[in-house]
């Protein structure tokens, strides 16, 4: 077979987009999108799932090596899709290269390296680039001594990279643009477990690809991602479709080559889809060691963005009773927050799969009891704002410890703190009863005897929460 790809040209966008991702899901479906005959070119990238689950610790750290590799070899393809892989010299320059500063990324940090390697002479710099050479052990020992320097100096004056600015989350197309994309269906995935009824799915009818779930409560889902993107949080764009429209008849026809939706359907007897817009990220629960210390060591500014952006959440996880993400008011599940690197930075958090759970009472609480334990939370956090609250002392324990490691209890804290009050400060400012109304407004022909929202429930507690801010 020739070392060149004849695959569609158009396909590799977006399984650069999956892969660059560096989530479990992301490999998947990446390769999914790649097939077979990317294996004969690079095949220790097919690898990547299967070492994705059996790695454990700093092991981890070959995993990003693969990834950026395999991320290098798909930009080139899609500027030269002609090129023989396998014996361009060029190409193994700068891959050479690549994996050199991803190894040094892992023991001194991503933003470091990444400034340090930007500070190499011109010449030699264009050199790497081009990939008319790579560095000689000679010239790789050199640079990491100066790496060593730059960290010392780094660490005497106490400086900070400056945070990039926050991502943007791309809207949903409007239904027309949709119809060409369900029709165009080719490849469907799973998540993996921890989001049930997630599907990924990839068309090239789009720029970017859309997500399917198919839940028992989609409107108190929308409703939640609503309130998150009315306070300018990160979150997926959402919308609900009825099962039995003709949108929802293209989704479900699109799905059909999928057994494991097959095997949903018998198991969750959903009526309608939730559809989302694709996040390339990762969740927390999947920053392992080589992760964290790649984003996190000598980058703290990174980690206590990330941290202040989980506290906010929590916030507003309080207020909509959501518990099935944080543990201050539930259950820990790091899979319900995601992260995104951007601008080769770790600090910003994305929630998903939320779900206004306030008015619904359970076999456990009622829905005043729910209204009463969200007051508790927002009056010990606010009572006195620069105390650290209860709800910043039960994240903080279960912060993943590769996350943990890379900064003091006291400083996580107050930055979780932080965070909590911010996020109750933006229910209180931005989260007006006419928002609340809007969306109620737009959601409630959606509403079931099973699936609804009492928005005077919200209401009621934002009011008193923006009457706590004022006395704080």
């Amino acid at each position: 077979m020739s070392q060149t790809v004849t695959q569609r040209h158009s396909a590799l966008p977006h399984a650069l987009n999956e892969l660059y991702a560096g989530s479990y899901d992301g490999y998947v479906q990446g390769l999914k999108i790649l097939g077979k005959e990317f294996q004969v070119i690079y095949p220790e990238l097919y690898q990547l799932p299967e070492q994705w689950l059996r790695l454990k610790g700093i092991e981890r750290g070959k995993l990003l090596i693969i990834q950026k590799r395999a991320c290098h070899i798909l930009k080139t393809l899609l500027k030269h899709p002609k090129m023989e892989i396998t014996s361009d010299q060029a190409l193994k320059n700068r891959l050479a290269t690549i994996e050199f500063f991803t190894r040094l990324s892992l023991h001194y940090g991503q933003k470091l390296t990444r400034e340090a390697y930007q500070r190499i002479r011109t010449p030699i710099l264009e050199k790497l680039k081009s990939g008319e050479k790579a560095l000689s052990k000679e010239q790789q020992v050199i640079f990491e001594k100066r790496l060593i320097a730059a960290e010392s100096l780094l660490s005497q004056q106490n400086r900070s990279f400056a945070l990039p600015e926050p991502p943007a989350i791309a809207s949903l197309p409007i239904a027309e643009k949709r119809v060409p994309y369900w029709k165009s269906v080719s490849t469907i995935s799973r998540s993996h477990a921890g989001h049930i009824g997630v599907f990924y799915l990839h068309s090239e009818a789009l720029p970017s690809n859309l997500v399917v779930k198919a839940p028992l409560h989609p409107a108190q889902e929308c409703f939640a991602s609503r309130i998150f993107q009315r306070l300018g949080f990160l979150t997926p764009d959402a919308q609900i479709i009825n099962r039995k429209s003709t949108e929802g008849q293209l989704i479900e026809k699109a799905l059909s080559i999928s057994k494991e939706y097959a095997l949903h359907c018998q198991d969750v007897p959903f009526t309608r889809f939730f559809i989302m817009s694709r996040i390339y990220g990762f969740s927390v629960e999947e920053i392992d060691e080589s992760y964290a210390d790649r984003a996190f060591t000598n980058d703290k500014i990174s980690l206590k963005s990330l941290l202040k952006e989980i506290g906010m959440v929590a916030a507003v996880d309080s207020l909509l009773h959501y518990q099935d993400r944080l543990p201050h008011i539930g259950c820990t599940n790091w899979g319900n927050l995601m992260c995104l690197e951007h601008g080769d930075r770790l600090s910003f958090a994305v929630a998903i799969d939320q779900s206004v759970d306030l008015s619904k009472s359970s076999s456990f609480l009622s829905s005043n009891a729910k209204s009463k334990r969200v007051l508790g939370i927002a009056e010990d956090v606010l009572k006195t704002p620069k105390k650290i609250s209860k709800a910043a002392r039960d994240i903080w324990e279960e912060i993943p410890a590769p996350i943990q490691k890379h900064i003091k209890s006291s400083e996580a804290l107050a930055t979780l703190q932080e965070g909590l009050v911010s996020g109750f400060t933006a229910i209180a400012k931005e989260l007006a009863p006419e928002s609340l109304l809007k969306i109620d407004h737009e959601l409630r022909g959606f509403y079931t005897d099973r699936d609804f929202v009492r928005v005077e429930d919200l209401i009621t507690l934002q009011k008193i929460i923006h009457a706590s801010i004022k006395k704080a």
